[in-house]
Formats: C-alpha cells, structure tokens, sequence
C-alpha cells in the first residue's frame, strides 16, 4: 500500500512538473510574441489596442476578432483575385495576381490607393506583398512573375528593383530592417528549390550587395534570422517534411528536421504542411496541417511535443498563433474564408498531452 501511495506520488510530481513547464514555455510565447504576416494569407495585428486577425481567400479579404467572429471586410472588387495580404499599422496591404497592389484604411475597409506594381501576365501570376517599418516610415515590398523585386513607398513610387533569372517565380518574401546599419535585408525563396539575399541602403537608396542564390530542399516558408536558418517545407501529403537551411553557409543542407516517421504521414491522416510558426526563443515550432492536425515540434530534439486537432471537414489553408493579454490561441483559416480558434494556453489541466 504504501508503495503504491510512493508511485502515485511520484506521477503526481511528474505531471505537476510537465504543467508548470508548459505553463512557463506558453508565457515565453506571449511575451515575444510579434504580430504580423503568418503566411501569404494571415496576419496578426493590433488595432486601437485590440488583437485582430487579417484572412484572405482571392475573392475576399476578411477580419476577424480573436473569438473567430467575422468583424468586417475590406471592400475589393469583383474583378480582384487576392494573392497576398499584410497589415501594418492602420492600413491592410493585399497584391493581386493582375500585378496591382492596393491600400485598404483597416477601420472603412475602403480602397484608398492602388497601382500597377508587376506586369500582368495570362495566365494571372502570383504577387506577393510585405510591408516593413523603417524608420518610421512605411514601405512595402513586392514581387511578381515578372522576375522583379521593388521597393515602394506609401504613394506607389518605386524606391528600388532587383531583377531575378528570367522566368523565376517567388514562393515566398521575408524583410528585415536592420537599422543600425541602414539596410533592408530581403530573403526571397525562389522556385526550383532556389533561394536569393539581397541587401538595400536605404539611407542610400542603393544596393549593397548583388543576389546571393543558394539551394534549399522545398519551399521556403519560414525564416529565422537570429539562427541564420530558412524553414522548408517539402515531400508530399502522405509524407510530409521540413528542412532546415543555414542560409550563410548556401548549398549547405543544414539538417532535414522532420520526415512522415515522425508524424505518421504513412496513413495520411495529417495531409499536407500548410503552416509552419516559430516559438520565440525557443526550438520549438507549431506545425499546422491542411486537415486540421496541429503538432508542437522541438526541432532540436526531433521530437512531437504535443498534437491536438482543429479540424472542421474544411480543408486549412493556413494557421498561426495570436496572444491576447495572458491567453494565447491557436487560429486556423479554412478554404471557405472562416476562421477557427483554439485557447491553449490556459487550459484544461485535464487535456494537456505530453508525448514521450
């Protein structure tokens, strides 16, 4: 008996211990957490000190609170097809694939600028668009099937261009302001597993160094800068992967983090990677599923952490993370532009799941 009253305590040791470490990993989560693009199609932001979430399907752009009720819609045409969307302070930024970039006021939802920023191709090509803070003034960054990346200001001039290999599509744009050098560092991930740097004096207004091209294995959707490293996705549904990429080093494979043994994709019950979200300070990373699976990875380790499910019978097309005060949620869009949210943190002691 009193053995058995030894082990029960222990487990209970245990299990308090795993809570509390859970409870300390989610608050370093809200604490450095930065709102902003979560893929080509979410967007976290703040407005009038409210958290709001920004989702686009190609016919609508939508917004959404953090209970996943629908708060407004951004007033387009009916001739758009959304490609892309970013948000920064009080303005939603969304590029076309007829290669037109146009300013929406977040509170109206109206229309307030819009011009020709890429060529228009047949078929419709891809845009993508991400808005950086500089010095306290507002750029947005952009990239077509035209093989160009520019710079623009707020009123649609042309600040910079950088010219890509003929016939080179871009999957993915990542900007980062690094203003005690006065540059703009620009990762683009290309097509044919491919990947460019380039470098913007924007004090300048010159650039400072030419494209760097590196290979990757898949599609960069994620970048980490303060480890150097581009997170891709790659495989196939029934047997998903992510690698990781030391972009300094180039060519240099870095490690292929996660294969279908991790996660079971043998009896595809995950489907594709859709999301791929970094937990700051940490080496772990939610990894989010097109039929709705959601798994907290240490990528270190490679090692499942915890899974649960959001699934609806809707395929997710995209998934992130947004804090509110001391809360912290999940949040899925599906195809059908609705938005499903999850708290994770706190919950129900009962239901957290720590895998071996």
């Amino acid at each position: 008996m009193k053995f058995n009253v030894c082990i029960l305590a222990c487990l209970l040791l245990i299990a308090e211990n795993a809570l509390a470490a859970k409870k300390d990993f989610l608050k370093k989560v809200i604490e450095n957490f930065t709102f902003g693009s979560i893929t080509k199609s979410l967007v976290t932001c703040t407005f009038k000190n409210k958290p709001f979430m920004v989702f686009k399907t190609d016919k609508s752009i939508n917004v959404f609170d953090v209970n996943g009720f629908h708060v407004k819609k951004m007033k387009i045409s009916p001739d758009d097809c959304v490609n892309s969307v970013d948000v920064k302070e009080d303005f939603v930024v969304a590029g076309n694939k007829n290669g037109v970039i146009k300013i929406f006021d977040f509170e109206t939802g109206c229309c307030i600028r819009s011009w020709q920023a890429h060529k228009e191709c047949f078929p419709p090509c891809d845009i993508i668009v991400k808005t950086v803070n500089i010095d306290d003034e507002l750029y947005i960054v952009s990239a077509g099937e035209d093989s160009k990346i520019r710079i623009w200001d707020m009123n649609g001039k042309c600040k910079k261009m950088f010219f890509l290999e003929d016939n080179t599509v871009v999957f993915n744009l990542f900007v980062i302001p690094q203003s005690n050098e006065g540059t703009l560092k620009i990762h683009a991930g290309l097509s044919q597993d491919k990947n460019a740097k380039f470098y913007w004096n924007y004090e300048e207004e010159e650039e400072v160094s030419e494209e760097e091209n590196y290979y990757s294995k898949g599609n960069p959707i994620l970048l980490l800068p303060e480890k150097h490293v581009v997170v891709c996705k790659g495989g196939t549904p029934v047997s998903p992967e992510i690698s990781m990429v030391d972009y300094e080093e180039k060519n240099h494979l870095k490690h292929t983090i996660m294969e279908h043994t991790f996660w079971g994709g043998c009896n595809n019950k995950s489907g594709a990677i859709c999301s791929i979200v970094p937990v700051p300070t940490t080496n772990y990373l939610y990894v989010f599923f097109e039929r709705g699976m959601v798994n907290l990875f240490d990528w270190k380790n490679k090692k499942v952490i915890e899974e649960f499910s959001m699934g609806n019978g809707k395929e997710v097309i995209s998934g992130g993370l947004l804090p509110v005060k001391e809360k912290l949620y999940a949040i899925v869009g599906f195809s059908d532009g609705t938005i499903k949210t999850k708290q994770i943190f706190p919950c129900d002691e009962s239901k957290i799941v720590i895998k071996e």
